[in-house]
C-alpha cells in the first residue's frame, strides 16, 4: 500500500482539528450546568425511558426479519447450511436476550432518576 498520498490528507485532517477545536480551549471556566436545573426528573427518565423502549422495538424488528431470512436459508440449505443457520438463530435470540436486560437495566435507572 502506498502511503505517499495519505500524508497530505492526514496533515490537512490534523490541521482542521486544531483550527476547529481552538475555540473551545479559550473559554477559561465554562458553566456546564447552565440550564440542569430546569429540567425535572420525571421528564428526564421518562425520555430516556422512551429511548430505550424505542431502540429495543427497533432491535426486535431487525431481529424479527433476521428470523424470517434464517428460516428461508434453513428450508432450502444443505446440512452444513442448516447447522450454520441453527447457530445463527441461537445468535439472535441470544442479542436479543441481551437488549430485553437492557431495557431492565434503563428502566431501573429511569426509576432511580425519578426518585419515586
Amino acid at each position: 500500500m502506498n502511503f505517499k498520498h495519505q500524508k497530505p490528507v492526514l496533515a490537512f485532517l490534523i490541521l482542521c482539528f486544531l483550527l476547529i477545536s481552538e475555540p473551545s480551549f479559550a473559554v477559561d471556566n465554562p458553566d456546564i450546568g447552565t440550564g440542569l436545573n430546569q429540567i425535572d426528573a420525571k421528564t428526564l427518565a421518562d425520555k430516556i425511558l422512551k429511548i430505550a423502549l424505542g431502540a429495543s422495538a427497533l432491535s426486535g424488528v431487525i431481529a424479527t426479519i433476521v428470523l424470517i431470512f434464517l428460516g428461508f436459508r434453513l428450508k432450502t440449505g444443505n446440512e452444513r447450511v442448516r447447522s450454520e443457520v441453527k447457530e445463527h438463530i441461537m445468535y439472535v435470540f441470544i442479542g436479543m436476550g441481551i437488549v430485553g436486560f437492557a431495557v431492565v437495566l434503563v428502566g431501573f435507572a429511569a426509576y432511580l432518576i425519578k426518585g419515586v
